[in-house]
């Protein structure tokens, strides 16, 4: 088996680009090319729909519950998490966001769209009272950087 890079994986993922209210299935580009879906708003990251990417986020820490996703939005920056909080809302599309998927029991499943909150993993800053990071940062990352600074 051959290790594929970040590109060649991407380019085999299904990228959304419309929602589709009546059937409630989210669509790419060569499905939404005829008539009036709901445009999925410009995103700095990627919302997918392959079939690989829901299956790997369809399972709880404790592989007890699964429930796949119909999408997985990797955010870019904190604007794409608000931004398609708001799209989905007016669709009825439940929302869930997914960290280090530790929680057990499904919390953070849901059928509709699972946020990897893990792209967004910048340390801005830390010290002595506290961290400034991002939603995606593990907590071992703030330690090594705080021993490092140090």
């Amino acid at each position: 088996m051959t290790a594929l890079s970040r590109r060649q994986f991407l380019a085999g993922a299904a990228v959304v680009v419309a929602f589709d209210s009546r059937s409630g299935k989210w669509l790419t580009p060569a499905a939404a090319q005829s008539g009036s879906f709901a445009r999925v708003p410009p995103l700095d990251g990627q919302l997918l729909t392959d079939a690989a990417t829901r299956a790997a986020d369809a399972r709880d820490e404790g592989n007890i519950v699964t429930l796949t996703p119909a999408a997985v939005l990797r955010p870019g920056s904190a604007r794409d998490v608000a931004t398609m909080v708001q799209f989905c809302r007016p669709h009825g599309i439940k929302v869930a966001m997914r960290g280090q998927a530790h929680s057990t029991f499904g919390q953070g499943l849901t059928p509709g769209l699972l946020i990897e909150s893990s792209a967004l993993a910048s340390i801005h800053s830390v010290g002595p009272k506290g961290a400034d990071v991002d939603a995606g940062v593990l907590w071992s990352a703030c330690v090594i950087r705080s021993c490092q600074s140090t």
